[in-house]
């Protein structure tokens, strides 16, 4: 008995710490700026202002020019941000508090420590250049947005523009089929910019060049072994099979990996990454987007889709919404890229149920993978089901991030949903 307290006050300290930790790396996620202070109103001396703040990859710069009333120029620079996501949230921020003329205003998801980043160093330049002339009262003057009803057509459209939404549209578009991406997010790439290691193909052409010796059939049986044999087999196949001539196509467009190396789980060296050793993820991302740039493929950015229109058994399009718009989407076909579709599969979910603290973390936590109705194949209903299981543990971490609760108090919560989950596992 003294035993297992005693591994429950360990278990209890090391959450404590990752729950610290978290919280210095996710401060991004409150949005206030915690400075009190309403720029907006405030009067100015005017000139340029300079601060800078630390974003997640090094500093971020703002350069701030005022007149006695307003914000006349913000500039932003984040040379060492994540491509695609902190380069995203650059640009975006510095727009949102010119037009606010204020710092108050909504980070980007996905990129919540660039965008407090920009946030903390444009208020640190506005409070250099703040009289000390009182402020008035700020009047709210947001008028409710009109949307405008749009009805679209293509051959086929595209939920989600994540690494599989924009391989499906670049391939779709060479088919010459008429193709419309639909992304939730300010930006694209998905979760695919997260991933850091490499590819997994065998058979490939790198690998007979390097002398690996490598077969479709030992991937295979890696895989489903890795997967507990909870896998779909012919999916499995399906992905082994395919996993050369992907790497083939990846040399067409220019996005060569040709750097191998082991990853866990793996009989063989088939980890295939760029030639410098960056993350796979970012670089393919960005080789995507030139796809569909070069392309022309349109895509309806910070649009979700709410409902796929089916019509005699078929999937025939989407119903989407917008800050500005409500959109009908008609199609021939509809891919539904939004990751996360094994969560929602009724066998996978008893079994996480069955798996102690269901901490789930969903590839990522962000929006662009989590909330309701991100996972269109299944219900609406289920999905919130889903997350009511969770909704402790993510109650205690944000209580932590925002300050409400110490990590020890949260750390000590965690395990008494765990012990409630899985009884006499706590003091593992």
């Amino acid at each position: 008995m003294k035993d297992i307290e005693t591994n429950r006050d360990i278990m209890k300290a090391i959450i404590a710490v990752a729950l610290s930790i978290v919280l210095v790396i996710c401060f991004g996620a409150i949005h206030d700026n915690g400075f009190g202070y309403d720029y907006a109103a405030a009067i100015y001396h005017p000139g340029t202002y300079e601060a800078s703040a630390r974003g997640f990859g090094g500093d971020v710069n703002v350069s701030v020019t005022v007149d006695k009333h307003n914000i006349t120029d913000i500039q932003v620079t984040g040379d060492h941000e994540t491509e695609n996501i902190g380069s995203v949230a650059i640009e975006m921020v510095g727009d949102r508090i010119m037009e606010a003329q204020d710092t108050d205003v909504d980070t980007i998801s996905g990129a919540t420590v660039t965008s407090m980043a920009v946030v903390t160093a444009a208020s640190t330049a506005l409070g250099e250049a703040a009289t000390d002339v009182p402020k008035p009262e700020k009047e709210e003057t947001e008028e409710p947005v009109e949307k405008t009803a749009e009805e679209l057509d293509a051959d086929i459209v595209i939920v989600g523009a994540g690494g599989a939404g924009m391989t499906a549209a670049i391939k779709a578009t060479e088919a010459g089929k008429k193709v419309l991406l639909v992304e939730k997010m300010p930006y694209a790439g998905g979760n695919t910019t997260r991933a850091t290691g490499g590819m997994n193909a065998a058979e490939t052409h790198y690998q007979k060049e390097q002398g690996i010796d490598d077969t479709v059939e030992q991937y295979v049986k890696d895989t489903m072994e890795g997967g507990h044999n909870l896998n779909d087999p012919a999916l499995v196949q399906a992905l082994a099979e395919g996993s050369a001539p992907a790497i083939d196509w990846l040399d067409s467009i220019g996005a060569q990996l040709p750097k191998i190396a082991f990853t866990g789980g793996s009989t063989n060296a088939r980890a295939h990454a760029p030639e410098d050793g960056s993350a796979v993820g970012i670089y393919l991302v960005s080789a995507f987007k030139k796809q569909l740039e070069e392309k022309n493929i349109p895509v309806l950015y910070n649009t979700t889709v709410t409902e796929i229109i089916m019509k005699d058994g078929r999937a025939v399009g989407v119903k989407a919404d917008s800050e500005t718009a409500d959109y009908t989407i008609n199609a021939k076909a509809v891919i539904l890229a939004t990751g996360g579709g094994a969560v929602t599969r009724p066998e996978n979910r008893d079994l996480l149920r069955q798996n102690g603290l269901l901490f789930h973390l969903d590839r990522g936590m962000d929006d662009s993978t989590l909330g309701p109705g991100r996972p269109l194949s299944d219900s609406l209903e289920k999905w919130e089901q889903l997350y009511e299981t969770r909704k402790p543990l993510y109650e205690a971490w944000r209580d932590v991030l925002i300050g409400n609760r110490q990590p020890e108090e949260a750390a000590a919560q965690i395990l008494t949903e765990w012990e409630r989950r899985a009884p006499g596992t706590a003091g593992l």
